[in-house]
């Protein structure tokens, strides 16, 4: 909207314009969200559990399994 000096349904009109156009990509993109979203909460509550019952080097795999989960995308809902 702020690139192409449009109002709000303006904008709306294109991006639905854009999304009938591709709606296999954004049901795609949507669903990627929603299984990278599954995804971290897994990841997140094993973490949780292993935080609150194990030793200490559980609790370090844990962190690193989260960092890289983090690193490769998986950062929850946004």
């Amino acid at each position: 909207m702020a690139v192409d000096n449009v109002g709000v349904i303006e904008g709306w009109r294109r991006l639905l314009q854009m999304m009938k156009a591709q709606k296999g990509s954004y049901a795609g993109y949507v669903g990627m969200k929603i299984v990278m979203a599954i995804g971290a909460s897994v990841v997140l509550e094993c973490v949780g559990c292993c935080r609150s019952n194990c030793d200490r080097s559980v609790r370090i795999l844990g962190v690193v399994v989260v960092l890289l989960g983090h690193s490769g995308g998986l950062i929850g809902i946004q």
